[in-house]
């Protein structure tokens, strides 16, 4: 899963906004959170969460 700052994703029961992304290795992702967590997982346990759809006007 390619994720990049502002996206949200979800992490185990975690929803969070992604500030920044890396790679450690073919499987083991490193995400930085905008409130200042850090979270270290397997690439295959990140989800992403699509926006919600706009409402029409």
């Amino acid at each position: 899963m390619v994720v990049i700052p502002g996206d949200r994703v979800r992490i185990g029961r975690h929803d969070l906004t992604v500030a920044e992304a890396y790679l450690h290795g073919p499987h083991l992702v490193q995400i930085t959170s905008t409130d200042g967590r850090t979270w270290w997982t397997p690439a295959t346990a990140v989800r992403r969460l699509d926006a919600a759809p706009e409402q029409p006007r």
